[in-house]
């Protein structure tokens, strides 16, 4: 009985890869044809379809409100559902279109509240929808910006999106990474850093006044190395600790930021400075998330860990 439960898990597992293999090749198809300019009417259609078929919104609502503090009413639940199928599919249709975004259409749709020092900064935030749109804003901000990302920074630097076949498409879902390569190549350059690069050369961006994007709340540990667990919205959360161990030894300081959907366009919210400790970094995470609950990534994965124990 369990090996049938595994196979089934993972016979899922390969179908929902492959559904969304293929919903990122619909939208490719439709946003290739046309001008140059950044076109987002795809993102509603696409949204209502996954409000319609895609189970997770449900699941997610009721927990994620009230974790965030937020009413858990029918009204409220709605309101996440459709935010997080939209500002998703608004990512999606962006990614693809990463080589067209500029400066000037950032600016013409997002804010900034909030401010950053001078000298060099952590910047904090957790994976979230449009959080690149964050990236593009900051990169305006500031004079040299860097990103830890786990990806191959060579690969986005020196490859293009390849007209493969249709069947090619389906079964290779890191195909999107390369529609990035154009905006990572104008905004990073050289700072694009994997989580391995982070600490050493991290470390010599800060010591020269630029600022570093760290999103630790997607952790994968090496192997033989122990995840560093937090409460966030109590339950344990693996949270990555280059944060801390950057902050404490370069001495710049945490500002937590997020994109949060504001009527047509976004905000930039920067945060107040944070203390360099454990329980500083996870509060300032989830001060990002309770801005724009619905863009969090990561409800699902929250939802299955373990709750912290009560204290007595």
């Amino acid at each position: 009985m369990l090996g049938v439960r595994r196979t089934g898990r993972r016979a899922r597992r390969m179908l929902n890869q492959r559904l969304s293999a293929l919903h990122f090749l619909i939208v490719v198809t439709v946003l290739r044809c046309g001008s140059g300019s950044i076109r987002l009417w795809p993102a509603p259609m696409l949204a209502l379809a996954r409000l319609l078929l895609d189970p997770r919104p449900m699941r997610i609502a009721g927990p994620a409100l009230r974790a965030v503090g937020v009413p858990d009413t029918w009204r409220g639940r709605i309101r996440f559902r459709w935010s997080f199928c939209y500002q998703r599919e608004l990512d999606v249709v962006l990614r693809v279109q990463a080589a067209r975004l500029s400066s000037h259409w950032v600016r013409s749709r997002m804010n900034v509240d909030g401010s950053l020092p001078a000298g060099g900064v952590i910047l904090l935030a957790p994976h979230h929808a449009n959080q690149r749109l964050g990236f593009l804003m900051l990169a305006q901000l500031v004079e040299q910006l860097g990103l830890v990302a786990d990806v191959d920074p060579q690969a986005l630097l020196d490859t293009a999106p390849r007209r493969a076949s249709w069947t090619q498409r389906l079964g290779i879902a890191r195909d999107e990474f390369a529609y990035l390569a154009p905006l990572y190549r104008r905004f990073f350059g050289t700072h694009l850093l994997t989580p391995s690069q982070a600490l050493r050369r991290g470390m010599a961006l800060l010591n020269n006044g630029g600022c570093l994007i760290i999103a630790p709340d997607y952790h994968l540990p090496a192997p033989g190395r122990r995840p560093s667990w937090m409460p966030l919205f109590g339950r344990i959360f693996p949270i990555g600790p280059g944060v801390l161990w950057l902050a404490q030894r370069s001495g710049k300081p945490i500002i937590p930021f997020m994109v949060v959907p504001v009527g047509q366009g976004w905000s930039l919210w920067l945060g107040e400075p944070v203390a360099p400790c454990e329980q500083a970094i996870a509060a300032a995470l989830e001060a990002c998330i309770q801005h724009a609950p619905a863009s969090w990534r990561l409800w699902d994965m929250w939802l299955r860990q373990p709750q912290t124990a009560p204290e007595v």
